[in-house]
């Protein structure tokens, strides 16, 4: 072998190895731009995922809000109810109509059906939920865990499910206590619906 052909062949590879050294860090650039765009995208998406958990408590919001406002014509009722008791005057007649509306309206089947329909439909199944993570409540605690998500006070409540506010405050307690004492997923969702 000739001293010409080996620096020949040295030569060789040298250029051989700049051009590879040229494609890795090409290679490289290329990398690490990739690698700032993908940030940039995954700064995008956390974003977005804020923005949309953002939505997602207004929604829930303006759902609790259109059923508040659904039911301010049986709210007011109840109100007038309580306000004409203790008038003695001609008012009896409608103290008497209202409380058997407001009694119809919390012992019907079909109003009681509708109103979970609307709670589930407003506030993304809650009602639903709540009887599938405390299935050994009674009909009465349903029931009234229903009418507060509607948004009913607990004189309203009181009138529907013919008991004292005093009682319910005491079932409103007991409530809170086995909700608070379990461990279910949405557990400071329904304590915020018995405030």
């Amino acid at each position: 072998m000739t001293v010409d052909r080996l620096v020949r062949e040295t030569e060789e590879k040298d250029v051989m190895l700049s051009r590879k050294e040229a494609q890795l860090t090409q290679n490289l650039m290329e990398l690490h731009r990739i690698q700032d765009a993908l940030n940039e995208k995954t700064g995008e998406l956390n974003s977005k995922e804020m923005e949309l958990a953002s939505r997602d408590k207004e929604i829930e919001s303006l759902g609790d809000n259109l059923l508040r406002q659904y039911f301010e014509n049986i709210r007011w009722m109840c109100s007038e109810y309580f306000k004409a008791r203790e008038d003695d005057g001609g008012r009896e007649r409608m103290v008497q109509a209202i409380r058997k509306h407001v009694e119809d309206f919390g012992e019907s089947a079909e109003i009681n059906t509708r109103l979970t329909e609307l709670a589930n439909k407003h506030t993304n199944g809650i009602i639903e939920s709540f009887n599938v993570d405390f299935p050994g409540l009674s009909d009465s605690d349903k029931r009234f865990f229903l009418f507060n998500v509607c948004g009913f006070d607990m004189e309203s409540i009181s009138l529907f499910m013919k008991s004292n506010p005093r009682a319910l405050a005491t079932r409103k307690s007991r409530l809170k206590a086995k909700i608070n004492a379990s461990t279910v997923k949405y557990r400071d969702i329904y304590l915020s619906k018995l405030k």
